[in-house]
């Protein structure tokens, strides 16, 4: 019986290490040949969830590249931001996504969500360092073991993107959608007694303002149009929202346009803006970001 289980125990321990070299060692392939470059006049950097990515048209937004992407967190956001600007010292701009929902509790919990990890995780581990690892790890342990094989498989996905030379905004690591016209009722939030805010992820948008403050970025916040509907029933989050700007992140500026009034034919659904309402969203932007 124990020379079984010795068997059993030797087996795994070789089938995780074997895991664990096509993990680290696909990662190392990618990221060594990633093609980080973007266009030298493209001087702006947009991060965020669906809010910037479905909001902010970098086509129209010439010297801007949009690599929101839904259901980010600030903890990728960091990782993004990181790695770019790296390799395109011309950014002096960040417009990053910031509005309520983005300091609550839900935060916290997408940090560790399966169902987000599983997506989430495969596609940008090339991009963590061995800081970022450590820190998912700590947040996710089981999900680093668990999502492990279709990490190697998006590895390798990415590894043939790279061969083909394509864009850095086809990588499924974040890019400009344009929404359909439709508009859907579907959005809701409900209210809710006692709000809970971020601890966990919030830890990310300090880290992102002071990589910004050390490198001279500037940072522009943004919480971009949406029904006035829908800001009435998250508008508890508000005062919180203000604070934590002025408290933690003095230097940004904040462009609160959750204000704006569209008409409802420029929303997909409450709160996302449709390809039309980013088109005349974006045209506002451009206009209005160096006055």
């Amino acid at each position: 019986m124990k020379v079984f289980l010795k068997k059993i125990l030797r087996f795994l321990l070789i089938l995780s290490l074997g895991f664990t070299f096509l993990v680290i060692g696909t990662k190392a392939i990618v990221f060594s040949t990633f093609d980080f470059s973007i266009p030298s006049e493209k001087n702006i950097l947009i991060l965020g969830d669906s809010h910037t990515q479905c909001s902010m048209d970098d086509n129209i937004i010439a010297n801007s590249l949009n690599m929101s992407e839904s259901a980010d967190t600030y903890f990728y956001s960091y990782i993004k931001l990181k790695n770019i600007i790296t390799y395109n010292k011309q950014i002096d701009t960040l417009v990053l996504a910031y509005a309520p929902h983005n300091i609550s509790k839900t935060q916290d919990k997408w940090l560790v969500d399966n169902s987000i990890n599983s997506f989430k995780l495969p596609l940008h581990f090339f991009l963590f360092d061995t800081e970022d690892i450590m820190s998912f790890i700590s947040n996710s342990p089981f999900q680093t073991v668990k999502y492990a094989p279709l990490t190697i498989k998006n590895n390798l996905g990415h590894l043939y993107r790279v061969l083909k030379k394509e864009k850095i905004n086809r990588f499924g690591i974040g890019g400009f959608l344009a929404l359909p016209n439709k508009h859907s009722e579907k959005t809701k939030i409900k209210k809710k007694s006692k709000i809970e805010f971020s601890t966990n992820d919030v830890f990310y948008l300090e880290k992102i303002y002071s990589y910004c403050e050390k490198y001279k970025i500037k940072l522009i916040l943004i919480n971009t149009p949406i029904e006035q509907s829908f800001e009435e029933d998250s508008s508890i989050l508000l005062k919180k929202y203000l604070e934590f700007k002025n408290d933690k992140l003095s230097n940004a500026t904040l462009l609160d346009c959750s204000k704006i009034v569209l008409k409802k034919t420029f929303f997909a659904d409450k709160d996302h803006l449709n390809c039309q309402g980013a088109r005349f969203f974006s045209e506002w932007f451009k206009k209005n970001i160096n006055k």
